[in-house]
């Protein structure tokens, strides 16, 4: 692929980065570390590895990461909490009546800041450096707009953040249409979405194994389309579809459209 995942330049660096999630992966078993430091170490080193060796692009991935971290990440989290569709067990703190765990905001922020800088480094060949997009505005009162709403419910109408389905629902509207939108419009962007998002369903695979077997997190809800036996562990159709398949793909979605210049 010209200007993509496999240049020759690259090949050091994904070769580091395809091993180095191994070994993690090893060392949270064998050591059973925590969720915090096993997020760190999956994708936070990673992270700092990219940002490093593309100083020029580290701010603006940076802020875009904080600012879908802070629209979507309570937003998401406290129904998921309510609908069951995930849960984390041993949380260190809790916000929002205890459904929204500390470590879900960590793993979040340091999930989509990795996919950013990864695509950022490795697929990413846009002048655009420094600057974001106009269509940045959009996000950003989209995002007020939903946190208005999100809290006017929490307060006055609890209820209404009780969401059947609620996996199944926000993957869908957060992923495959937002996907699916970009995609059939910038159609140069598609292999190169499909390259990151193959790169991470692999890491994804990884984190899954380790994080159910370290009770990191676990699905224990009724609504799910179907479940799987995953190494011993119960895991969702929608967790395979949306978290490993369609989850970087529809951030890097997001932030072409919202952030870059849709090259």
């Amino acid at each position: 692929m010209k200007n993509g995942l496999f240049e020759h330049q690259h090949r050091t660096d994904i070769i580091l980065l395809t091993t180095f999630p191994i070994l993690v992966a090893f060392a949270t078993s064998y050591f059973e570390l925590n969720y915090i430091i096993a997020t760190f170490l999956f994708f936070g080193l990673p992270s700092i590895y990219l940002s490093l060796k593309n100083p020029a692009r580290f701010k603006r991935s940076l802020i875009f990461s904080l600012i879908l971290l802070g629209i979507f990440s309570l937003i998401i989290d406290y129904p998921a909490y309510v609908d069951k569709s995930w849960f984390v067990p041993n949380s260190a703190f809790r916000f929002l009546d205890n459904s929204t765990p500390i470590e879900d905001i960590i793993w979040a922020f340091l999930w989509v800041f990795f996919a950013i800088t990864f695509w950022e480094y490795f697929l990413d060949k846009s002048g655009n450096h420094r600057h974001f997009s106009r269509n940045l505005r959009y996000l950003i009162v989209l995002g007020a707009l939903m946190l208005s709403a999100f809290f006017s419910a929490y307060f006055l109408k609890p209820e209404i953040l009780n969401i059947p389905y609620f996996y199944l629902k926000f993957g869908l509207i957060l992923f495959a249409v937002p996907i699916a939108l970009v995609l059939l419009r910038f159609h140069k962007l598609i292999p190169k979405v499909f390259s990151i998002g193959l790169y991470f369903f692999f890491i994804s695979f990884l984190t899954e194994v380790v994080g159910l077997q370290n009770k990191h997190w676990l699905f224990d809800g009724p609504h799910f389309i179907a479940t799987f036996n995953f190494f011993g562990h119960l895991i969702p159709l929608e967790e395979i579809v949306f978290w490993w398949g369609l989850g970087v793909p529809g951030i890097i979605c997001w932030y072409e459209f919202f952030g870059d210049d849709h090259k």
